[in-house]
């Protein structure tokens, strides 16, 4: 991976400071020099200045509403702080790749393929899932027994959140470790298991039963490419009215249809 990423690096660098000096491109080892002089504010900006160009040429890139199924987040809880929720629910959706939605009561709709609750029942078990009815119920009351601080309450939420979300979508315990998706016995079993998350050995379980029941991401896309699908709203700025003119100009001429020079044979 370090060596994949030194030689994107180096590729941006070269391309940049080509760009910069007028001159040919400067070998990879030029570059990768060049690199190891600059500080590490330098080469933030570098990758600053690089991101900007690339925006500047697609303007920009918007983010469009998933076309697929969702899963429903029902949340009756308030120990947990709903903005900390959603927090946590969009880390898990980038990671994973699916779309989550939160709401305060369920309802009808085709488009929710499963849902989780979250809710305060008193002793009622922790975890209880249904995987063949798509649905699984948090009880946060239980992560407050013993009162802990509120820092140690959103970790151990975070951990359940996922535990439950993994479940319900057909991952349960993991061959690797540390884990989050193991046995569970205790809230100090909880509290002395170390990984916040799953291992990526749960995200591809996960993913699988997203495929299955059509969960799908929302779909990041360049102003430029939105504009070629007929899907871009209106510009917002100079960059992407140009774009948009661009894309949208009708042609000044007829296209013409020139005669084959060779006749095809039958």
């Amino acid at each position: 991976m370090k060596t994949i990423l030194a030689l994107l690096v180096m590729m941006v660098a070269a391309t940049v400071f080509s760009e910069i000096e007028k001159q040919m491109p400067i070998s990879k080892e030029e570059s990768l020099e060049v690199l190891r002089r600059m500080t590490p504010q330098e080469r933030d900006a570098l990758a600053k200045k690089r991101k900007a160009d690339i925006e500047m040429r697609v303007g920009g890139y918007l983010v469009l509403p998933s076309t697929g199924n969702v899963i429903r987040v029902i949340n009756k809880q308030n120990a947990v702080p709903e903005d900390d929720v959603r927090q946590l629910a969009k880390e898990m959706c980038d990671i994973v790749g699916m779309t989550m939605e939160i709401a305060p009561e369920d309802s009808d709709s085709n488009k929710v393929a499963a849902r989780i609750e979250l809710n305060e029942d008193g002793n009622a078990p922790v975890l209880l899932i249904a995987p063949e009815d798509k649905f699984g119920r948090l009880n946060v009351a239980r992560l407050s027994a013993d009162n802990p601080a509120q820092t140690l309450l959103r970790i151990r939420f975070a951990k359940e959140f996922w535990r439950v979300t993994g479940m319900t979508l057909g991952a349960f315990n993991s061959n690797v470790s540390p884990c989050i998706m193991r046995n569970i016995y205790s809230l100090h079993d909880l509290d002395k298991d170390p990984a916040l998350s799953p291992s990526p050995e749960v995200f591809d379980k996960i993913q699988n039963t997203c495929r299955q029941l059509d969960i799908q991401r929302p779909r990041r896309i360049s102003y430029r490419r939105a504009c070629i699908e007929g899907i871009a709203p209106a510009p917002t700025n100079d960059i992407q009215k140009a774009i948009w003119d661009k894309v949208h100009t009708m042609p000044s001429e007829p296209i013409k249809i020139k005669p084959e020079e060779k006749k095809t044979e039958k």
